[in-house]
């Protein structure tokens, strides 16, 4: 099976998963950290799954599941104990929508990658579903290398390219000093500062080159 990867925006998207144990709790407590309207359809729901409810983040609909429930939804999640249950789900969705079976992957046009987040920075592993723990076991391993610093770092890298967007400098030359702040000198906190305080003086240690 060949897939392709893209990264989705999902705020205000409606979003429905039916079933509400462990592997639903995942999948609801990362779409709430990216903004969907979910809305969850399973009879009972884990002890995880509450606080969502609690702090009405998502919409519980206590009930088993029918076609209905899923008739507007841009994103259909399978997610319950009962392989019936969940073909019915891939089976009632439309060719235009989005549907994930957690236990049988499958019967839907998608999966869930394991997923490493350093803030503007998302870093996705898939095996295609050949094995989801060597996915994680590599995200795990990435981890490590990408820390918690690059959530400032890439906030650092995205100011300085607003601000080059907004100067009067060529292309080549912007750049040109977007690839000079991807040295690892710049991922010192203290170093990102000097930079921000003093943009202009910064860029302008670069000089533009004169056309040939």
């Amino acid at each position: 099976m060949s897939h392709y990867p893209i990264n989705l925006n999902l705020t205000a998207k409606k979003t429905v998963v039916i079933g509400g144990g462990r592997v639903a709790s995942r999948r609801i407590a990362s779409l709430v950290q990216a903004n969907a309207d979910v809305t969850v359809v399973s009879p009972q729901v884990s002890q995880a799954v509450y606080p969502f409810i609690r702090n009405r983040q998502i919409t519980w609909h206590q009930k088993v599941f029918e076609p209905e429930d899923i008739i507007d939804a841009f994103i259909v999640i399978a997610a319950t104990n009962d392989r019936a249950v969940n073909r019915k789900i891939a089976e009632s969705a439309g060719s235009h929508q989005l549907v994930n079976v957690a236990s049988q992957p499958e019967l839907g046009n998608f999966e869930f990658p394991a997923v490493l987040n350093r803030g503007r920075l998302t870093i996705s592993v898939s095996t295609s579903g050949a094995s989801p723990i060597l996915a994680r076991k590599i995200r795990d391993s990435l981890s490590k290398k990408y820390d918690e610093t690059y959530d400032a770092y890439l906030e650092f890298l995205f100011t300085c390219r607003q601000r080059l967007k907004e100067s009067s400098i060529s292309l080549k030359h912007k750049n040109k000093i977007l690839h000079e702040l991807l040295d690892p000198k710049f991922h010192d906190p203290r170093m990102q500062e000097k930079v921000t305080a003093a943009f202009d003086s910064f860029i302008n240690q670069y000089p533009e080159e004169p056309f040939a």
